[in-house]
């Protein structure tokens, strides 16, 4: 057997609880914390011809001869081959066809039905059998084994060997179920670190929180300095955010994790900063109309800034009216709302030479036909497509949905994805909770909390480096959490990256909550970047920029 995966199955009884990644060649499983669930044993690979090519499958029995649930093996057995009335169970997370990235945390199992004694889940595909019978977590919930997610991922073969979840319960001699549905693992890990924004204490002192890569979840900037408004470098080199009633620019490295570069920076609120951070897009903040908020950090008209001295460069070219913008991941193209041709609900976008520090050649991407103000634009890491919102706030934002109690539903806004070369947009559908675009307009939805949870999504972003063939947005949204409640959190959505770099139909897959974040605050405005390289790093990741 493979030592890797034997050595995962021998590892202590861990809870990954949030998002993993790697840079620099450092890759492994981040945001680790002691639980309570047990060590698993050893991998059985026996043969078996209808298997994985090699001939083998990697099986797990955590039902016979012992299980977690304390059961004989008698009862085991009966939970294993039995059935029962399955009508009153359904999953409630993950959704059925989520696609999830490796390295993060195994997702909570939820579901609706009878208060259960004990648990039989399987997960299995043509290389991957895993069955357990286990105690539950809580009330309709159970965590997976953290191993056997890991070892699961290392098996995976991507989409075109999707995995099966069965699970059934047992209710003191009653076993309800099975229910079963679909999920993927893909063929690679996010990259980098995810910032966002979350609230404390009041809620309404703001604080970043990072999850990096080889690390748990940690404070980036604290609540003492109420700090939000965040955007930064795709390299990871530079972060811009408000900060006690202005703008900061930090330097990240991986041996000082924070570091002020230099305060007042003008313009920092919710700024383009290039690739390399060596320059930023002040937003613009329009007065008297539509507009995203400031908070005393930003400026009235976009202008182009000099990362490391904060100083106005002339002539970049750049039109006052631009909003909200963001650069590729290649740093050839810049995206906007265009306050210059509506007022917000009109994307643009302009090339850009990093050698020259101009804007040039204007093109008009997407104007709303329905008067929503589309806002926060977003690149695909291949430049052929920016996914962004729209929305009827009109200063672009949740106005605050999640941050109070008591503060549902929020403005009706949805993450739509435009075709940079044709102009169509397309909403993202199966990750705000439809099965297809064609049952937006019908209301059908698949989340937990029903029409409820629909059309509350804010602050899109991507991470700029693909992996096992999809890109990694992230958006927060204030829905259902399975049988957790409803809370505004952060999640993420597979976007299956087109070969042809067209993207004219939906091409979002089922959202997965981000783990590690707390739920007992709201948290929003997910920038994932990549990880700046220590001297002793490896091959770093890049994101092309020029």
């Amino acid at each position: 057997m493979n030592e890797s995966i034997r050595g995962q199955l021998r590892a202590p009884g861990l809870l990954v609880l949030a998002m993993s990644a790697f840079a620099c060649d450092d890759r492994g499983i981040v945001g680790v914390t002691s639980s309570t669930v047990r060590p698993e044993r050893d991998a059985m690979v026996l043969p078996d011809a209808a298997g994985s090519p090699d001939g083998s499958v990697t099986r797990i029995d955590d039902c016979l001869p012992v299980n977690a649930a304390n059961l004989d093996a008698a009862t085991a057995q009966q939970l294993i081959d039995g059935t029962g009335d399955a009508s009153s169970m359904s999953f409630l997370y993950p959704y059925d066809g989520t696609v999830f990235p490796q390295g993060i945390a195994a997702p909570l199992l939820m579901w609706s039905g009878e208060n259960a004694d004990a648990v039989y889940v399987r997960l299995h595909s043509t290389g991957f059998d895993y069955r357990g019978c286990l105690k539950p977590t809580g009330t309709d919930l159970l965590e997976l084994p953290a191993s056997v997610w890991n070892v699961a991922a290392a098996s995976t073969k991507g989409a075109s060997d999707p995995f099966t979840l069965e699970l059934k319960v047992l209710t003191g001699e009653t076993i309800y179920g099975p229910i079963s549905e679909q999920l993927v693992i893909a063929n690679g890990k996010l990259a980098g670190s995810v910032y966002y924004m979350t609230t404390v204490s009041t809620f309404s002192v703001g604080a970043i929180m990072r999850i990096p890569a080889g690390r748990p979840v940690e404070p980036f900037l604290d609540s003492a300095n109420c700090n939000g408004c965040h955007s930064a470098s795709a390299n990871g080199t530079r972060l811009l955010a408000y900060s006690s009633g202005g703008g900061s620019s930090y330097t990240v490295s991986a041996s000082a994790p924070v570091a002020p570069l230099f305060s007042p920076t003008p313009g920092a609120e919710f700024s383009a900063v290039y690739p390399d951070g060596s320059v930023y897009v002040a937003s613009a903040h329009p007065t008297g109309g539509a507009g995203p908020r400031t908070y005393g950090g930003g400026v009235t008209n976009a202008g182009l800034y000099d990362t490391a001295t904060g100083a106005l460069v002339s002539d970049s070219g750049l039109p006052i009216g631009a909003s909200m913008p963001s650069f590729s991941p290649d740093g050839a193209q810049l995206a906007f709302t265009d306050f210059g041709a509506t007022n917000g609900t009109t994307l643009s976008s302009m090339s850009f030479s990093i050698a020259t520090r101009t804007a040039f050649g204007p093109r008009r991407l997407y104007t709303s036909t329905t008067g929503g103000f589309a806002g926060w634009p977003a690149f695909l890491p291949d430049g052929k497509g920016i996914i962004f919102t729209v929305g009827a706030a009109s200063d672009f934002s949740g106005e605050g949905v999640g941050l109070h109690p008591g503060g549902l539903p929020g403005p009706s806004t949805d993450v739509f994805v435009v075709d940079a070369a044709s102009g169509t947009a397309t909403m993202l559908a199966q990750a705000m909770g439809f099965h297809s675009p064609e049952e937006v307009t019908a209301t059908q939805t698949y989340l937990p909390g029903g029409t409820a949870d629909l059309h509350q999504n804010y602050y899109p972003t991507v991470s700029p480096s693909p992996s096992g063939g999809y890109a990694w947005a992230f958006f927060d949204s204030a829905r259902t959490y399975g049988n957790l409640g409803a809370h505004r959190a952060i999640w993420g959505t597979a976007i299956s990256v087109s070969p042809g770099g067209t993207y004219v139909t939906d091409p979002s897959h089922p959202a997965f909550y981000l783990p590690g974040q707390d739920l007992t605050t709201p948290n929003f405005r997910a920038v994932a970047v990549l990880d700046p390289c220590g001297p002793d790093a490896g091959t770093c990741a890049s994101t092309g920029a020029t």
